[in-house]
């Protein structure tokens, strides 16, 4: 494999890596977003039929407060048929608000099994207030009806509000339990792709220095001296002979034996040469005695 391609590679695992942890981090983003718009919905839901809770105490007060007004022997009941319209109005208008919630199914069935024992309520406290006015005695009559009205919407709507406490309950364990599981994954992917990355890349510095046979410094080094005539100097010790700093090793040793060799024939061919002068010289000594005796002879 080219060193340019593991270069890449280590990159793209890199690249993979920011990619999965960017994804693994928006995921818990929109946990955690998840979780805040239900925490919101559910205290939404809870101020809603708190209010509801609220305006059912508050219609009571209306049919007591008429009933007070008629003791007296007062007339001033627009006042009281007014707060208890308002206060119908009101408790319509929380119920239909949470109704339009995204909340359980079994909240919502709750929710609408309110319908019919409210608005016998609703009729009960009406009839109350309009009778305080016209016939006090029999409102009074009527009030246990009213009581018994008030008590059957009151176990609904208690019925509701324990549905909603446990609604929010479950939510909140299954929102912590996302939360959780999001951690964990940015965590898990992290650890992972770190150890990726840091396994890749002591693999392929591995590779290199394998193939470089040492560091690179030294591999220069050595490159510089051969370059500059200087066979003798050993490489140190080689580990692998295939590395480049084993072939250098092993050029250097060629060009050495090449340069003693040379050195060798060099010194043999100075040798041949001063021993074909010394035979010459021979040669000719012994040729001048000769030529010195034939003269003599002649003589």
């Amino acid at each position: 494999m080219k060193f340019k391609v593991q270069l890449i590679g280590i990159g793209l695992v890199g690249l993979l890596g920011s990619i999965v942890i960017g994804l693994c981090s928006w995921y818990a983003q929109q946990i955690n977003d998840e979780v805040l718009a239900t925490s919101q919905m559910f205290g939404q839901a809870q101020h809603n039929h708190m209010e509801s809770d609220m305006m059912h105490d508050a219609l009571r007060g209306d049919v007591l407060a008429a009933f007070y007004l008629a003791s007296e022997q007062q007339t001033q009941t627009s006042t009281v048929a007014a707060d208890l319209a308002e206060h119908t109005e009101r408790f319509q208008t929380q119920l239909a608000a949470n109704k339009k919630l995204p909340l359980s199914p079994e909240v919502k069935a709750a929710l609408n099994e309110l319908d019919v024992p409210l608005q016998a309520y609703i009729r009960a406290a009406s009839k109350q207030v309009e009778l305080s006015v016209t016939d006090y005695t029999a409102a009074k009559a009527l009030y246990p009806e009213f009581q018994k009205a008030f008590s059957e919407l009151e176990i609904k709507m208690e019925q509701v509000t324990d549905l909603l406490q446990q609604a929010e309950t479950a939510a909140v364990e299954e929102n912590q339990s996302k939360i959780e599981f999001a951690n964990s994954l940015v965590v898990i992917v992290v650890i992972v792709f770190g150890a990726a990355a840091c396994g890749i890349a002591v693999w392929i510095s591995g590779r290199v220095m394998a193939q470089l046979g040492g560091e690179p410094p030294a591999v220069v080094a050595v490159a510089r001296r051969i370059a500059s005539g200087d066979y003798v100097t050993q490489s140190g010790s080689i580990q692998n002979s295939e590395s480049l700093l084993g072939q250098l090793e092993v050029t250097r040793q060629m060009l050495l034996d090449n340069q003693t060799r040379d050195r060798e024939n060099e010194a043999l061919k100075q040798q041949m040469y001063e021993e074909q002068q010394k035979t010459l010289q021979e040669t000719m000594r012994i040729r001048q005695a000769l030529d010195g005796a034939s003269t003599n002879v002649m003589i």
